[in-house]
């Protein structure tokens, strides 16, 4: 995990904090700091290109690197879930309210699907079918354990899960089992392997 606290935070200026890294006036303050930006980027760039050497050289073929900050906004795994659906007659994803609060990315969802068919599920360009029906959830969920370290590890001290809103007669996903998932990974020492493709993943389900 690279921590990106040392650059310049639109968050903490009072016009750009609602904004998201995907409106342009946040990509335009970044533009104005491009030379900072740039001179942090080709420090990581060293520091990953180091760690793939030693892991080569131990015989390792996979190398998670995550960036970290504080601040800016905020993304919840159901409004992201709900963002990434792809309809047909190409309506969907809707990478654009990532940051939105999930009532209003699911109304938002509902409204410009209306008449459409659910295909698939679509994050960073990766297309994820309809089934098995948990698997996107599921992989979302852990991606964002996995930005959270604190967190992921304390979710790791508990042996069981349950979710008491859960109902399997209305819904298909469950977060007590997206979490119980994570730990079996963890405990079998299957996570990074899961983590590392789609299709790695899918064949841990």
């Amino acid at each position: 995990m690279l921590t990106a606290r040392s650059l310049p935070d639109p968050h903490g200026i009072a016009a750009l904090k609602n904004f998201s890294g995907l409106d342009k006036p946040v990509v335009d303050f970044f533009e104005q700091h491009k030379a900072q930006i740039d001179r942090f980027l080709d420090a990581a760039e060293a520091l990953v290109r180091q760690s793939i050497d030693a892991f080569l050289v131990d015989g390792r073929d996979y190398l998670q690197v995550a960036f970290g900050c504080h601040g800016g906004v905020e993304c919840s795994v159901e409004s992201v879930f709900q963002a990434s659906k792809v309809f047909d007659g190409g309506v969907g994803p809707f990478p654009e309210l990532y940051s939105h609060d999930s009532r209003e990315v699911r109304h938002h969802v509902q409204e410009a699907s209306a008449g459409h068919r659910l295909l698939a599920f679509d994050l960073d360009g990766v297309r994820w079918n309809l089934e098995p029906k948990t698997a996107f959830f599921y992989h979302l969920y852990i991606k964002v354990l996995l930005a959270n370290p604190k967190l992921a590890e304390e979710l790791r001290e508990f042996d069981a899960f349950t979710d008491i809103e859960f109902n399997p007669n209305r819904q298909v996903n469950c977060q007590a089992a997206a979490a119980a998932f994570y730990v079996s990974l963890c405990r079998t020492g299957k996570l990074e392997e899961a983590m590392s493709s789609r299709e790695a993943f899918l064949r841990m389900l």
